[in-house]
């Protein structure tokens, strides 16, 4: 059985972000893949923030299966993290 670590909102190492995904069962990876032409080439992206970022990261469930590419974006992998730490915040609403 999986041991949860700390409530989400009792997170102590919520600057870790490998810790703070993995406490909500999921874990984030640089991706393979730079999606930066595919936002350049999308209609809502070719002036979006992302279109020059070439570090993207990848959601993944706990058990290392793909849930979303490119779910992340910045200029370093550090950055791509926090920015999918930040979307998962929104789209939980909080």
């Amino acid at each position: 059985m999986r041991q949860h670590g700390p409530m989400p909102d009792e997170d102590p190492d919520s600057d870790d972000v490998d810790a703070w995904f993995s406490a909500r069962g999921f874990s984030v990876r640089v991706s393979d893949h730079d999606y930066s032409e595919d936002v350049r080439s999308s209609p809502f992206g070719r002036d979006g923030l992302t279109r020059d970022h070439h570090v993207w990261v990848d959601l993944l469930a706990s058990d290392g299966h793909l849930m979303q590419g490119g779910y992340g974006s910045g200029d370093t992998p550090d950055d791509a993290m926090k920015r999918a730490r930040e979307r998962y915040q929104q789209e939980q609403g909080g």
